[in-house]
């Protein structure tokens, strides 16, 4: 039996954090080498981000991006009225926790999963309101595999053909100092699996790359990842922004400017056109390995 095809599915997070970072994704968008577009509905920017998408997924032919919900329980202002979901917000709205004392919360109680399928369910309502085909599922700060959220998710995604899950595989070397944090995400990534069970239009990734590495990454590093992968689907997260947008991760942070110009370089079309690696379009997960 052979063996399956190198699939490489690459995302653009954040679309929604902010100007800069919207107009980076719409041009890694009109580069061509994106096959997907996560959307933060709570994003101060999510208006402005929707209009600038719209126009770069004009020039692209139907079906080849898949626009997605970038789940937020950590960061903005809650889309769902403060009133019913009191244990995740404030009086304004604005989520009380980061990621650890959230996943403190909903491990004691003190956050309510009701309330977390409310939000979820109003998030992907507004970007539905905003007239996007959602195709996927994944979360910001990883709040889609947070302890307890597996059957909420599952059941929101039901419809959908991709949720992003954290298998341990990586294409290139995990930092030491992140695995025990990795192994975490890869337990609480695999309760998710089995909750989606027969109900998950796509099988999930078999590896997947990006600042969950753990390591520095180089302006280079996604055709290197491209180049490493191996055979079934690896999902490539990427944070793609303009010059003066900002850095994303821990300690000094990453800058997106070289995520935009990696995924913009012809470095990245060499990698794809390399050992038959196929670039998964929009939603296309026909012959993903299991």
């Amino acid at each position: 039996m052979s063996a399956p095809p190198i699939r490489i599915r690459i995302t653009a997070d954040d679309l929604g954090w902010s100007p800069e970072v919207n107009e980076g994704i719409a041009r890694a968008v009109r580069a061509g080498t994106l096959s997907a577009v996560s959307v933060l509905a709570t994003g101060p920017a999510f208006e402005s981000g929707v209009g600038l998408l719209r126009e770069a997924l004009a020039g692209r032919p139907p079906g080849s991006v898949s626009v997605g919900l970038h789940l937020d329980l950590t960061d903005f202002r809650a889309v769902a009225e403060p009133a019913a979901i009191p244990s995740l917000v404030d009086g304004e709205g604005r989520f009380r926790r980061r990621s650890r004392p959230l996943m403190v919360a909903l491990l004691t109680g003190a956050a309510r999963v009701e309330h977390v399928a409310l939000e979820l369910a109003a998030q992907l309502g507004r970007l539905r309101a905003a007239g996007l085909a959602i195709g996927h599922l994944d979360g910001h700060r990883h709040a889609h595999l947070f302890p307890g959220l597996s059957g909420v998710v599952a059941g929101a995604a039901r419809e959908l053909a991709f949720v992003r899950t954290m298998p341990l595989r990586d294409p290139r070397p995990i930092a030491p100092a992140a695995l025990p944090e990795r192994v975490a995400l890869a337990l609480l990534s695999a309760r998710l699996v089995r909750a989606l069970g027969a109900r998950f239009g796509a099988r999930p990734s078999d590896a997947i790359a990006g600042l969950a590495e753990g390591r520095t990454l180089e302006s280079d590093w996604i055709a290197r990842t491209v180049r490493a992968a191996r055979p079934g689907l690896t999902e490539i997260v990427t944070h793609p922004g303009v010059a003066d947008s900002g850095t994303v991760g821990r300690s000094r942070g990453h800058d997106r400017s070289l995520d935009l110009a990696a995924l913009t370089s012809p470095d990245l079309a060499d990698a794809l056109a390399e050992r038959g690696v196929e670039l998964v379009r929009g939603d296309d997960h026909r012959g993903c390995a299991s």
